[in-house]
Order: structure tokens, then sequence, then C-alpha cells
């Protein structure tokens, strides 16, 4: 029995699931982007059926697909299924993510060379 659009009945005040904020956000980017099912199908490697299966909640993509879903509309993977409202990753959190990265090379860097040297004095 197909499942309706809007998905199954919820009751109370319970948050979406994964499957179905999945569903609902997959099909508004779509809509957004001027694709049919068949367009985004053919971008995913999927079948037309795989991506009305999403949007209306009748099953969850495997990881493949929600990684290359997120991919393709420049979105978060966990925005996709609701584990975060963050749409895209931040640049200047990544930026400075990238900046203290080459620091912390640097430092260890640094350290691996006063070691040896202190070996080197401790050898004679």
């Amino acid at each position: 029995m197909r499942k309706s659009s809007s998905g199954p009945q919820r009751t109370g005040e319970q948050p979406p699931t994964a499957g179905e904020t999945f569903g609902k956000r997959l099909k508004s980017l779509r809509k957004s982007a001027g694709l049919n099912q068949g367009d985004l199908a053919e971008k995913l490697n999927v079948s037309r059926s795989s991506i009305s299966s999403y949007e209306n909640i009748d099953r969850m993509p495997d990881i493949e697909i929600l990684r290359d879903a997120a991919a393709f509309f420049d979105v978060s993977a966990d925005w996709l299924i609701g584990l975060s409202e963050v749409r895209q990753g931040d640049p200047k959190k990544d930026a400075l993510i990238a900046e203290l990265q080459d620091r912390i090379e640097n430092i260890r860097i640094v350290l691996d060379h006063d070691v040896e040297e202190a070996n080197n004095e401790h050898k004679c």
C-alpha cells in the first residue's frame, strides 16, 4: 500500500524522522534546481522510482546516495537527514580548522626537530 506524499501520520509533537526530513528536503532541492525526478535520478545514477520512493518516504537511500545527493546540491548530509539545521558547512569555521591544523603540523615539526637535536646531544 502506498503512503500519501505527506508521509505517515504522526501524533503529538514528535520530531520528523530522518526519512521524512530527507524526503521533504530532497524534493525541495530538486524543485528549486528545476529538475524532475528523472533528471535527478540520472545525476545520482539511480532510478526515477528510487527518487520517488525517497521523496514519498517509502524508503531511505543508502549512504552513498545520501553522500552523492549532498555533494550534488552542495549541502551537508547532516542537514539532509535533519541532524543539523545548518544547510552547508561554515566556510569561516572550515578555514579556521585548516589554519589550526597547519599550526599543529608546524608545532610537530619543531618538536620533532628539537627531540632529534636533544638525542644527538646525548650521543656526544
